[in-house]
């Protein structure tokens, strides 16, 4: 399986499944394809999320009745990018094995003076986001009964490799 089965590589893979599809109805809409994936490309495959259910196509005018795909002919547009992804995942768990989390930097304001003194107390958690395509860090701390939270910098891998490719662009 190539690395090049993204999004454009789903269409493709719908435009030659729609296209057996009519071919064989002998259906009017045939020279109608490119409308007709444009359609699958900006609706249909963005809010696909069950094979189990049936998708629909819309496009025509609204009194024409939507092209009905079973949810499974549709998952099988997404099997060789989804794959795809899949093994890439893997190739890097095998080589990298895992990235350690090393070092986390924030900014985190002093902590009102109590008492004589310097007197710093930090009571803090560390939030992890993980979304789709990225991870963010945040530092919590409790501020009068308060949340506050401030963004924090993750770094990956090898610090010192980080030190000396900084120290290089002095």
């Amino acid at each position: 399986m190539g690395h090049f089965t993204g999004s454009i590589f789903v269409t493709a893979k719908a435009r030659t499944g729609l296209q057996a599809k009519l071919s064989t109805a002998n259906s009017r809409f045939l020279e109608d394809i490119d409308y007709i994936c444009e359609c699958f490309d900006k609706t249909t495959k963005p809010r696909f999320k069950d094979p189990n259910g049936a998708v629909f196509i819309k496009f025509g005018r609204p009194s024409d009745k939507d092209m009905k795909l079973a949810g499974t002919e549709v998952a099988e547009f997404f099997e060789p990018s989804i794959q795809s992804i899949i093994e890439a995942v893997v190739a890097q768990v095998i080589i990298v094995n895992y990235v350690p989390l090393k070092q986390m930097s924030a900014l985190i304001p002093k902590a009102k003076r109590r008492g004589p003194g310097d007197y710093y107390h930090l009571a803090y958690s560390i939030v992890l986001s993980f979304g789709l395509t990225e991870l963010k860090a945040q530092i919590a701390r409790d501020e009068d009964g308060v949340e506050k939270r401030g963004q924090a910098e993750i770094i990956y891998g090898d610090t010192t490799a980080l030190s000396r490719i900084n120290d290089g662009d002095k």
